[in-house]
């Protein structure tokens, strides 16, 4: 935490007090902030069910729609999550009120999150989608 607060130290419009913390502390905070609090995911977009149809339009509009590729929404999540600017949402997930999320379907979402050049038109239907009716 003391990383991120203090990642503009030394910023012209940046002014910070500390109490109880060191010198020492807030350098330590600030390289380890640097080493692993802007990872890769940072700036990766999290596709929730509120949001994945009109990311996925945009992302179709400015990237797709002009070089006339496929424009069934599986397939454009698909695309979207290989680019790695995108990831699905644990909530895509999660059943609701969070308990007894599956094991396999769980699996499948922590793989396209890091792996995301293999995710495959099956795992993003499985993620976003129910199952077909029986």
């Amino acid at each position: 935490m003391i990383g991120y607060v203090w990642k503009y130290h030394g910023h012209p419009d940046f002014t910070n007090y500390s109490i109880c913390v060191s010198d020492n502390d807030i350098e330590g905070g600030r390289d380890l902030y640097m080493c692993i609090g802007a990872g890769d995911f940072k700036h990766r977009t999290a596709l929730s069910n509120k949001n994945f149809i009109l990311s996925a339009a945009m992302f179709w509009q400015i990237q797709l729609c002009s070089a006339d590729n496929e424009a069934a929404l599986d397939h454009v999540l698909t695309k979207m999550v290989n680019t790695s600017k995108f990831y699905c949402s644990a909530s895509c997930v999660t059943p609701y009120q969070g308990a007894g999320m599956d094991m396999e379907l769980t699996n499948t979402l922590w793989r396209a999150t890091i792996y995301w050049e293999n995710a495959t038109v099956n795992d993003i239907c499985s993620m976003f989608f129910s199952p077909p009716p029986e």
